[in-house]
């Protein structure tokens, strides 16, 4: 059988890996963003530095402001972060472009300022003339170019983060936001774009791209390892040069066996620094059967409609490379049925067989029944 589907396909990104896999100039330091002042309301003034906040709650950014003394609240509110970023940060890393700043989740959509500068959005807010858009599930992972002169070194800075929650939970949720440095290789992500996958037979064949997100180019080797999770064995695994061009990406394709607990594991290490980011995939399988080559109708046995009222049934079927059609004579009532394509096709692995034609029925009805 063979299908193309495509789908977004979800990575679980390693956020450790992501940090500084490999050797060199040592584990870059992480900045804990604990806690967070906090307001409900709108008001664009709450982006900027200078702005007073000190009436504003203190609040912990690993859970849901509802359950911090906000209970029900929906709508718009802001939170504002001070942090004072040592210029020491920059010497943990070898290459000192971009601040990291990992927001985790925000429940449901985000807008986020650094010295009232904006520096990362996720999802629509209902200002958006496209519409609002939840994303609640995502994860927060901004980047600041320091060519910018947003980040104030040594001194007190200001992440002001807008926020929209149109029901349920609000603000941030799940693990510790942080700074901290980038590595070149942090701009590389797995499955850019829309990934599709192609079933045939027993192998699904994964069509991703690697993205580059940053505005420089490098070169590495991408690896990969397909296990199969339920008898803890790894099936296949290769590696090859790959190089990215600056804010671009490449496409690559592998072909995996289709079936439960199949896994995709992806490794990119970028080749001066040593680092290296990861994400693990579970390759999805189709449940459905293969389609037969023997024609048949499916459907509902049973239809009704009011009396007096128009009735069109349609009668679903199928049947690889076969012709479907039908005829109904028969009806009462002066229904009457159309004509169309007979059923006698030819099996395509047997030209010299041909599948029964029906002409007549006794009714609508009694022809679904004949044929289910």
């Amino acid at each position: 059988m063979k299908g193309i589907v495509t789908i977004l396909v979800l990575f679980s990104v390693a956020a450790a890996a992501r940090a500084a896999e490999g050797d060199g100039a040592g584990q870059s330091a992480r900045l804990a963003l604990p806690t967070a002042k906090f307001a409900i309301g709108d008001d664009p003034a709450r982006s900027q530095p200078e702005f007073d906040d000190s009436g504003w709650k203190d609040l912990s950014t690993t859970a849901n402001y509802e359950q911090q003394g906000f209970p029900g609240y929906d709508g718009w509110s802001w939170y504002r972060i001070h942090v004072r970023i040592p210029s020491s940060l920059k010497s943990t890393v070898h290459w000192q472009e971009r601040l990291r700043v990992y927001l985790s989740s925000i429940d449901d959509v985000d807008e986020t300022f650094l010295n009232g500068t904006r520096i990362g959005k996720t999802g629509r807010l209902p200002d958006d003339p496209r519409g609002y858009d939840t994303q609640w599930q995502a994860l927060r992972e901004y980047f600041v170019d320091l060519g910018s002169g947003l980040v104030r070194w040594d001194q007190d800075n200001v992440f002001a983060i807008r926020l929209y929650d149109g029901g349920g939970g609000g603000g941030f949720y799940r693990d510790m936001p942080y700074l901290d440095m980038a590595e070149i290789v942090d701009g590389v992500q797995f499955g850019a774009g829309t990934p599709s996958l192609t079933f045939k037979h027993a192998r699904a064949t994964i069509a991703l791209r690697v993205a580059n997100t940053f505005p420089v180019a490098i070169s590495g080797t991408l690896s990969y390892e397909i296990r199969d999770a339920a008898s803890a064995r790894t099936l296949a695994r290769d590696s090859a040069r790959l190089a990215l061009p600056a804010s671009g990406s490449r496409a690559f394709s592998l072909s995996a066996p289709q079936r439960p607990g199949i896994q995709l594991r992806l490794r990119y290490t970028e080749q001066s620094s040593g680092k290296a980011v990861t994400a693990a995939l579970v390759v999805p399988y189709l449940l459905t059967p293969a389609e037969s080559h023997r024609p048949r109708i499916n459907g509902a046995r049973v239809a009704g409609a009011r009396p007096g009222s128009p009735f069109l049934f349609r009668v679903p079927g199928h049947g690889r490379h076969c012709g479907l059609g039908e005829r109904a004579g028969g009806l009462s009532g002066g229904a009457h049925g159309e004509q169309r394509l007979g059923l006698g096709a030819r099996d395509p692995h047997d030209p010299h067989r041909r599948y029964p034609r029906t002409d007549t029925a006794d009714g609508l009805e009694q022809l679904v029944r004949l044929r289910r």
